[in-house]
């Protein structure tokens, strides 16, 4: 499916959504959103949110940077809102998932992202 591949291939873009999708590929939302679950096997938003959250996961395995640098790389305009996503989807907080990478690095590695605060959570939790 074309959309899927653009989907795998533009998911940081903030402003792709089903309508902006419909639009690119000259097709009723409906349609998109019908033809999507028939062919994928999940819906639409979910599968995009999916893609965006296992990158952020990603980038915070690979990197010191933010929670709002994260979202914004992951194609959240809002990094309130991607706190709340990645919360509902992981089980953790951004920062919790962060503190957990960093408690794996390898010692002289092991960083605080700037301007993230210490929040009790238990990064062992299991993501969902």
């Amino acid at each position: 499916l074309r959309i899927k591949q653009y989907l795998d291939e533009h998911y940081t873009d903030p402003r792709l959504n089903l309508q902006t999708v419909s639009r690119r590929f000259s097709y009723d939302y409906k349609y998109v959103s019908r033809r999507f679950l028939q062919t994928v096997g999940r819906h639409f938003q979910s599968y995009l949110t999916d893609l965006r959250i296992a990158n952020a996961r990603r980038l915070m395995e690979n990197g010191h940077i933010s929670v709002k640098e994260i979202a914004g790389m992951s194609g959240f305009s809002d990094a309130f809102y991607f706190s709340k996503v990645f919360r509902k989807k992981t089980g953790l907080t951004p920062s919790a998932c962060i503190r957990a990478n960093n408690e794996k690095a390898p010692p002289g590695k092991r960083e605080e992202p700037p301007g993230e605060g210490k929040t009790p959570s238990d990064p062992t939790a299991a993501p969902h």
